[in-house]
């Protein structure tokens, strides 16, 4: 015969506690506001509560009506503000808005342009300290999050480049690298929104990359073997601080030693950088969630 089960109660089947537990657990993150408004509020329907509760204390019947109403509109505010605090702290980490893939035709047209002169500029700054330095040596691409169909990264959400955004990347391996967030320089710049300059070693050791890329022997075998460095910029959504819509890179084939160089060339080349992430960040786009995305973390 079998065994009856508990009863687990109507608010624990219909997940009423659960939801009283995480409205919560998000009164730690209100502000000093929102908590001194929640207390205030929380005390009135103790406060009703005990009156009644005092032996010889009968309260009209008016009253009793008025006070129960005021007591459930402060408590619809009390849960109003918790819930708006709690999706607050989860709304950030749900999902990403990813830009259409690949962007429309026009739109690819302009960036195209951009991008260019962008590659260009690089040239003439660092030809001035590079003399000899030929033009196809600085290169410049534009990584784009999409969703790979095909092969052992099918269904996966990795970083690619569109054959439009591949500016003198002529080793056609390369141009179907794919990085995951948090790989590579690119999918570090993407992850964290930070602009990088990254090296090849001197001196390998575990490979020509630091650990931290987590760059894997095929990703490697895909890159430009006289590749020496990388500045990378994340392609930052309009009226963010750090969610990326993309990566901008400009490398190089050359040995440019001076940090110095390469940072002031960044900072040259920022404000057409920030016009082609303008430009993606108005795209039409879907929100996938980060437990999509697979980001990988820092070794």
């Amino acid at each position: 015969m079998p065994r009856k089960q508990p009863n687990r109660g109507f608010g624990n089947k219909w997940g009423f506690f659960s939801g009283i537990k995480d409205l919560l657990s998000a009164f730690p993150q209100a502000t000093t506001a929102q908590k001194v408004a929640i207390v205030a509020m929380g005390l009135a329907p103790a406060t009703f509560i005990g009156m009644v509760s005092i032996p010889g204390i009968k309260p009209p019947p008016w009253a009793l009506v008025t006070m129960f109403v005021v007591v459930i509109f402060l408590l619809f505010f009390v849960v109003s503000v918790l819930v708006t605090v709690e999706r607050g702290m989860s709304a950030p980490y749900q999902c990403r808005q990813v830009p259409t893939y690949p962007p429309d035709e026009r739109v690819r047209h302009a960036i195209r342009g951009a991008l260019n002169e962008i590659r260009s500029d690089a040239f003439d700054q660092i030809a001035v300290k590079s003399p000899g330095l030929k033009d196809a040596e600085i290169r410049a691409n534009i990584f784009l999050l999409a969703k790979i169909q095909g092969g052992k990264s099918d269904g996966k959400w990795k970083l690619v480049i569109h054959k439009d955004f591949a500016i003198n990347m002529n080793l056609p391996a390369e141009r179907q690298l794919q990085f995951a967030i948090g790989q590579g320089s690119t999918g570090i710049a993407y992850r964290d929104g930070n602009y990088m300059l990254t090296r090849r070693l001197r001196s390998p050791k575990n490979g020509d990359w630091e650990l931290k890329f987590q760059m894997t022997p095929e990703l490697e075998a895909q890159i430009e073997p006289r590749l020496k460095w990388i500045v990378s910029f994340p392609l930052l959504r309009l009226n963010t601080t750090s969610e990326a819509v993309g990566v901008l890179n400009i490398d190089g084939l050359n040995d440019v030693p001076d940090d110095d160089v390469l940072n002031k060339l960044a900072t040259s080349v920022r404000e057409k950088v920030d016009d082609i992430a303008k430009a993606l960040s108005l795209q039409p786009s879907t929100c996938v969630g980060f437990d999509q995305l697979g980001v990988m973390e820092n070794v």
